[in-house]
């Protein structure tokens, strides 16, 4: 049997109840839990990663963050979390998705558990770097940018933590292959200025960032594959990626494991992209062999997946490939 430990990570200190914080957004803490579920009933117990000092991650945030936007964490962190979870409208009221007066925890929390998912992506990389491939349940902010956040991201772990890779020279070039129904705008936006990273993101042609403002938001991937529902994006994202490949490398790969293109996602703003739990599996063994034939280290981290039915989409996906893992 073999060593789920060192192929599955989580933090335990990530998991929370959204309603616990007056948040009503379909954010089931169940896709990590039922999950983990399903893992250790197939291959047995998964230790939690654990960091005594979740602060720690700013070392990692610095590398790829503006620092007035950091110093925010202990500025500004109730409005810091409004804002990443978009419970304010425009003109600053709370939206129909945050009741403080049913919180029985204090919106700060979530720093700690943001700087834990980023620290949670690094470890998880250097065991991808070690052992080739490491799922890690958590991390996949790629909504939030080098000064801002947005999307239901606080913090970008994804170029985060390939930068700090980067500048203690663990990798020299590497790739993020995001499958995210929506665009991963903020890595775009915060990796444009570097060669090393080459950015893949195939997503719903129409629908983000909705009705954002922020020009910054339409900022290219290296390569942006934009679909319908209409298409046939099995066979678009085999050409797409297996073209990017061909032009583009790295010591490392993330792939933002995205699941909110399943036909049964509960957000409303994922609809664009309706894939039965087949299709998603097909696609992402499509995802990890074309990275395993380039030799490539891959570590994927979970980002999009709304409601009660998306852990069966997460949990298919990582027990195949721990199946096919050699």
């Amino acid at each position: 049997m073999k060593d789920v430990n060192i192929h599955i990570t989580y933090v335990d200190g990530t998991l929370h109840n959204y309603l616990d914080y007056g948040i009503q957004i379909p954010m089931k803490n169940s896709r990590v839990t039922s999950t983990l579920e399903s893992i250790v009933e197939d291959y047995g117990p998964v230790n939690s990663l654990s960091f005594e000092e979740p602060q720690s991650a700013l070392e990692i945030l610095r590398c790829a963050h503006d620092m007035g936007f950091l110093s925010r964490t202990k500025s500004d962190q109730e409005q810091l979390v409004l804002e990443t979870y978009e419970l304010l409208s425009p003109s600053g009221d709370y939206t129909e998705y945050y009741k403080p007066e049913i919180a029985t925890k204090p919106l700060t929390d979530f720093i700690d558990r943001a700087y834990l998912h980023v620290l949670g992506t690094y470890e998880s990389s250097l065991k991808a770097l070690k052992h080739d491939f490491c799922y890690h349940l958590g991390g996949g902010m790629h909504h939030a940018m080098s000064d801002r956040p947005g999307g239901f991201c606080m913090f970008n772990d994804i170029v985060s933590v390939l930068k700090s890779l980067k500048q203690s020279q663990h990798i020299g070039n590497a790739l993020v292959i995001d499958t995210d129904a929506h665009k991963g705008d903020g890595t775009a936006e915060m990796s444009q200025q570097d060669d090393f990273i080459s950015t893949y993101s195939i997503h719903m042609k129409d629908g983000w960032p909705l009705n954002r403002p922020f020009k910054k938001s339409h900022i290219p991937s290296t390569c942006d594959v934009g679909v319908s529902v209409d298409d046939d994006y099995l066979s678009i994202h085999r050409e797409s990626l297996n073209n990017f490949l061909k032009q583009y490398s790295g010591d490392l790969a993330i792939v933002v494991h995205g699941c909110d293109v399943y036909e049964f996602d509960a957000l409303e703003s994922s609809s664009g992209i309706a894939l039965t739990r087949e299709e998603c599996l097909k696609r992402d063994l499509t995802t990890y062999e074309a990275l395993k034939n380039q030799g490539i280290p891959q570590v994927w981290v979970m980002a999009g997946g709304y409601g009660d039915k998306s852990h069966l989409v997460f949990s298919q996906t990582i027990k195949e490939i721990l199946k096919r893992y050699s």
